[in-house]
């Protein structure tokens, strides 16, 4: 599942999902493209240092994806 930035360059969607996102294509003079409507964060190692009472979470993102989003998520609350 993909959602438009639109653009020149972007690639419309087809079917029932075209008629949907026609709604909020609009003509823009910039390059266009598509993301992904969820993301799978890389987790590198993460570490808890128990006389800070301090976590370190290490992770990434694809282009375009907000570390915030991330972070809510896990805690399960709006930051």
């Amino acid at each position: 599942v993909t959602g438009l930035l639109p653009g020149e360059r972007d690639i419309r969607a087809k079917d029932a999902a075209r008629e949907i996102e026609a709604l909020f294509d609009v003509a823009v003079p910039i390059g266009g493209d598509r993301r992904y409507g969820w993301i799978f964060p890389e987790f590198h190692e993460s570490v808890y240092k128990e006389e800070n009472a301090w976590f370190e979470l290490a992770f990434s993102l694809p282009k375009g994806s907000y570390a915030t989003v991330v972070i809510e998520e896990l805690l399960r609350t709006p930051l």
